[in-house]
């Protein structure tokens, strides 16, 4: 009988945590967190459900970009693009989002 092992592909992970301008964890709002390759395809999508950080685990080597958004329009989209992921390793980034300034026009 022939046993052929079973091939592992390694992998690493990644941790975005979401700040304001002034450097500080924003935990109050659920961010949408996107994980998109080389091809700007979106690999994973989570949630950062209050906690101000997502952890995107199983993500193959390479070079990737993060866009944060979330869905009231309070903050504006943010996007950090040329995050390397190297197996067996956790890489941080923080994404700053700023407060989306509203202007309203009067006719």
């Amino acid at each position: 009988i022939l046993r052929l092992k079973e091939r592992k592909t390694e992998t690493g992970q990644l941790r975005v945590k979401i700040k304001d301008e002034d450097g500080k964890l924003i935990e109050e709002v659920n961010f949408e967190v996107t994980l998109r390759d080389r091809d700007g395809l979106a690999v994973q999508t989570k949630y950062s459900g209050y906690y101000g950080e997502v952890i995107f685990r199983d993500v193959l080597p390479g070079v990737y970009s993060v866009s944060v958004s979330e869905n009231r329009g309070d903050y504006a989209i943010a996007t950090e693009s040329g995050i390397s992921v190297n197996a067996n390793e956790t890489e941080s980034v923080n994404i700053v989002v700023s407060l989306e300034e509203v202007y309203v026009q009067h006719y």
